[in-house]
C-alpha cells in the first residue's frame, strides 16, 4: 500500500510540473473563423497575394498613414495550468507595399499581450520595435520566450499580437504561429533556506524562503486545483482552516524555481 501511496505522489507532483500550452497555426487555411480577428482594427487578408512561401498561404495586414493604424491577430483562448516559460515563434517580414521589396525604415511596433478570457484587459508583456524586427529579403523565422512568471496559472486567457503604424505604407506577413510551455523542469527550492510549517498543520501554514515567493497552488491527490494565490514576498501564510482533513500537495514559485510538498490538514 505504501509503494502504490508513493508512485501515485509521484505522478501527482509531475503533472503538476509538467502542465502546459501547446497551441499552432499555420494558417494554411487561411484565416481561423473564431478567436483570431478583433472588430475595429486594421483587417487581416489571406488572398494570395503577399505570402511567405509559394506552397503555404499567410495571412498579412497593411497599416499607412490614413488607415486605422493597428492591426490584431489573437489566439483562441488557451488554459494555463501552471507558470512555466513560455515559447513564442512565428515567420515575418515587413514589405514595403507599392514596391514589395522590403520596408527601410521604422515601421511601428508590435505589442504581444494577454488579456484573460472575458474581461477585455489587455496586458502587454513584450513589445518589439523595427530595430527588432527588420524587414528581411524573406520571411524568417523568430523565437523569443516569455518568463514563468508572465502568465497567471489555472487561468483561461488569450494572447494577442498587435502592430501598430508608425511610418510608411506597408504589409507585414505573419505566419507558423507557434506558442508553448517549455516542458523543462524549472531547479528545486534550495531547502537550506526553505521552511514550511507547521506539518501536520490544523489552522495556518507559514511558508519562508530565501528568494520571492511569485505565487502558490495547492492540489489534492487527486490532482484537482483547491486553491492559487499570487504572492509578492518572501514569507507567507496561508490559512487552511476551511480545508477538509487529508493529504494535500503545495506547489511553491518563484521567478526561476518550483517545488512540490506534501503536507497533512488536521
Amino acid at each position: 500500500m505504501k509503494k502504490i501511496t508513493l508512485l501515485t505522489l509521484f505522478a501527482l507532483c509531475s503533472q503538476v510540473n509538467y502542465s502546459q500550452i501547446n497551441f499552432s497555426e499555420n494558417y494554411d487555411n487561411g484565416i481561423p473563423k473564431t478567436g483570431t480577428l478583433d472588430d475595429g482594427y486594421e483587417t487581416f487578408y489571406a488572398d494570395g497575394d503577399f505570402i511567405c512561401d509559394p506552397n503555404n498561404p499567410s495571412i498579412y495586414t497593411n497599416l499607412y498613414e490614413g488607415s486605422i493604424g493597428i492591426a490584431r491577430a489573437r489566439t483562441p483562448v488557451l488554459t494555463t495550468k501552471q507558470q512555466l516559460t513560455t515559447v513564442i515563434t512565428f515567420k515575418y517580414n515587413i514589405l514595403d507595399y507599392d514596391t514589395e521589396t522590403p520596408f527601410v525604415g521604422d515601421w511601428g511596433t508590435l505589442d504581444v499581450k494577454y488579456s484573460l478570457t472575458g474581461t477585455n484587459n489587455w496586458i502587454t508583456v513584450k513589445t518589439f520595435t523595427s530595430a527588432d524586427l527588420p524587414s528581411q529579403s524573406s520571411c524568417v523565422g523568430y523565437k523569443f520566450q516569455l518568463p514563468a512568471t508572465t502568465f497567471p496559472s489555472d487561468k483561461d486567457i488569450e494572447i494577442a499580437f498587435e502592430w501598430n503604424w508608425k511610418n510608411g505604407d506597408w504589409i507585414f506577413l505573419f505566419d507558423d504561429l507557434s506558442i508553448y510551455q517549455s516542458t523543462a523542469s524549472l531547479p528545486n527550492f534550495d531547502k537550506n533556506h526553505l521552511k514550511v510549517y507547521p506539518n501536520p498543520v490544523k489552522d495556518n501554514l507559514s511558508i519562508s524562503y530565501n528568494k520571492t515567493i511569485t505565487n502558490y497552488s495547492i492540489y489534492d491527490l487527486t490532482g484537482r486545483s483547491i486553491k492559487n494565490e499570487t504572492n509578492s514576498s518572501e514569507n507567507l501564510t496561508i490559512n487552511l482552516e476551511q480545508l477538509n482533513q487529508g493529504t494535500y500537495l503545495l506547489k511553491l514559485n518563484t521567478s526561476t524555481e518550483n517545488e512540490v510538498i506534501k503536507f497533512i490538514k488536521e
